[in-house]
């Protein structure tokens, strides 16, 4: 399965080279981290220095809300009410070019978009697609009460329901699973950016600025990035000219991983519920809500195991 992914993230970084204002440096690379077939990263085969440009995606290849990324967040605050919400017109249209590669004929041009999709993975590890068993691990901590309803996902299709007329609004097609899967890899591959600033660049999409951030977008190449909130060594920035860009922090040597923060003040109940990941030195503790009666059964099961 690596394989595979590696070879299609290296045509995928070809293909955004070759592309109209599109970059990917040359050092870097897709390497496995793990035997696990998820568990990879993007490294450098040689150093860079900081403040080198790593990755540059215009914005043509780019599967978000809408077509104009610099003036999204600006309007926000104008937008009707019961419009539909900046993530679910993400969500259509990610649920619409996946409909639009399955219609491909086998022999159709690998585009950049056709490329990235083929990247994206058929399932997705969050707190919705754990079993009642696994939920029952995170009893104690504030996530089990708020996430324990995803786990059969009745309050999912709930919300499906409720979204449906909208979402085929969008011409997006009327499928629970789709929007499902779409619904997921637009909450744990999604950026969101801030709109660019008068020097021509946005301050960094994890930043805590009060600024309304536009997005989310799903950005080929960038989401293959893994989270680090303690050192990361790059940031994600929108420039004036609407290409999405990452630049190197610090300078790196060969062979070290190229990261980025997902969120920059969350814990890793944050970071679980949202991605699906969990840090082993997190900037900021998960909360545990404990009560007598929590710790009285918890003392009665390690005596039993004595």
């Amino acid at each position: 399965i690596f394989l595979l992914l590696f070879s299609m993230s290296e045509a995928l970084f070809a293909a955004i080279n070759a592309s109209e204002g599109g970059f990917v440096h040359p050092s870097l690379t897709l390497r496995a981290i793990s035997s696990a077939a998820d568990d990879r990263g993007v490294f450098l085969t040689a150093p860079v220095d900081a403040n080198v440009t790593l990755i540059s995606v215009p914005y043509s290849l780019v599967i978000g809300p809408g077509p104009d990324p610099e003036g999204s967040a600006a309007s926000a605050k104008d937008q009707d009410k019961s419009a539909p919400s900046a993530w679910l017109r993400t969500v259509a249209s990610l649920m619409k070019a996946e409909a639009a590669l399955r219609a491909a004929k086998p022999d159709a041009a690998a585009t950049p978009e056709r490329l990235y999709l083929s990247t994206l993975p058929a399932a997705y590890d969050t707190l919705m697609s754990w079993s009642v068993e696994e939920m029952d691990e995170l009893r104690g901590t504030g996530l089990h009460a708020s996430v324990s309803s995803d786990a059969d996902g009745s309050a999912f299709r709930s919300g499906f329901e409720k979204l449906r007329p909208a979402l085929v609004g969008l011409g997006a097609d009327d499928d629970f699973e789709g929007f499902r899967r779409a619904s997921q890899a637009v909450v744990t591959r999604g950026f969101n950016c801030l709109p660019p600033q008068s020097d021509g660049v946005a301050a960094d999409s994890s930043s805590s600025s009060s600024s309304s951030p536009a997005g989310p977008y799903l950005i080929p190449c960038v989401d293959l990035l893994n989270h680090s909130s303690l050192s990361p060594t790059s940031c994600l920035t929108l420039t004036s000219g609407g290409a999405f860009t990452v630049t190197s922090t610090v300078a790196m040597r060969s062979g070290e991983e190229v990261t980025h923060p997902y969120m920059k003040d969350g814990c890793n109940g944050d970071l679980l519920r949202v991605f699906g990941v969990v840090e082993d030195a997190p900037a900021r503790m998960t909360e545990a809500e404990l009560g007598r009666g929590d710790i009285v059964e918890a003392c009665g099961e390690v005596a039993e195991e004595e």
